[in-house]
């Protein structure tokens, strides 16, 4: 591995640090379920178009709850309030992506709650080259 890439896996890995990313994922994975399954759902004849419009004003609702998290670290626990809000609404709304979206974005909103920033040690410059 050159020494290029190992900086930029270094840079990844302290960008990854300081954001709440792996809830963000998990919300970011809730709202495409929230949109995938009323969508399918519609395809097969099995619900009407608006579970899908819903599902789909949920989802993306989710999708910029979790792209703004990501953005914005400091916000965690609202956000993760705010996504464990939608993730319940959405049960009753759009059935909750057939209950897999609501548990995911229930896991990723306490996920956003309980982050918070790694102290890192900031490396020694005076005698590095």
């Amino acid at each position: 591995m050159s020494p290029n890439q190992q900086t930029k896996w270094t840079q990844l890995n302290l960008w990854i640090a300081t954001r709440p990313f792996w809830g963000c994922f998990l919300t970011l994975l809730s709202g495409l379920l929230f949109i995938y399954i009323p969508l399918q759902l519609y395809w097969y004849d099995l619900t009407r178009l608006r579970f899908v419009l819903l599902g789909g004003l949920t989802g993306m609702l989710m999708l910029t709850i979790s792209i703004l998290l990501c953005r914005f670290p400091r916000y965690s626990l609202r956000g993760g309030l705010l996504i464990q809000l939608v993730s319940l609404l959405a049960l009753f709304i759009v059935v909750g992506g057939l209950l897999m979206g609501t548990l995911v974005g229930m896991i990723g909103g306490g996920v956003c709650i309980t982050w918070h920033v790694r102290q890192q040690k900031a490396p020694d410059t005076k005698f590095s080259k």
